[in-house]
């Protein structure tokens, strides 16, 4: 079944996205190492897990993408890539959802948009660790290396 949204979605962000999901999906883990404090605080095992904010940065790095930083829902921080014509969201993580990366029309009559779902914005979360450079660093290792590998 082919969804309506592909009659607005230009193809070559169709394209992009199809190549930018394979990279995410077929990708290995990134070990971020652990962090003590995380520990100490009860907080799960410690791991440092890739982020919506480490991967955005990567893929904009290896594909024809912005980054845009702002919030989920008007509450969650969250991280998420626009094509160039800035038409079509690809969210490579999107927030509480396992699967993904999603592609979503924002052009005016989208309902992603309207009802302020991803809102641009500042994020105060980014400047708190002062490890995330080096994270994005090596999660876009790894994402341009799987691009690489895929023939991307």
């Amino acid at each position: 079944m082919e969804p309506y949204a592909l009659e607005i979605i230009a193809p070559a962000d169709l394209s992009l996205f199809y190549k930018i999901r394979e990279v995410v999906t077929k990708m290995p883990e990134v070990d971020l190492g652990t962090r003590s404090d995380r520990k100490v605080r009860g907080i799960g095992n410690g791991k440092v897990y890739v982020s919506c904010h480490m991967l955005t940065r990567a893929l904009a790095v290896c594909f024809p993408v912005k980054v845009k930083d702002g919030h989920f829902h008007g509450l969650w921080e969250h991280s998420w890539l626009v094509t160039e014509n800035e038409r079509t969201i690809i969210d490579p993580y999107p927030v509480a959802v396992v699967g993904g990366p999603i592609l979503l029309d924002i052009s005016c009559l989208s309902p992603w948009v309207k009802e302020g779902v991803y809102e641009e914005g500042f994020l105060s979360s980014l400047n708190k660790d002062p490890n995330f450079p080096s994270y994005v660093v090596k999660v876009t290792e790894v994402v341009c290396k799987t691009a690489k590998r895929l023939g991307y």
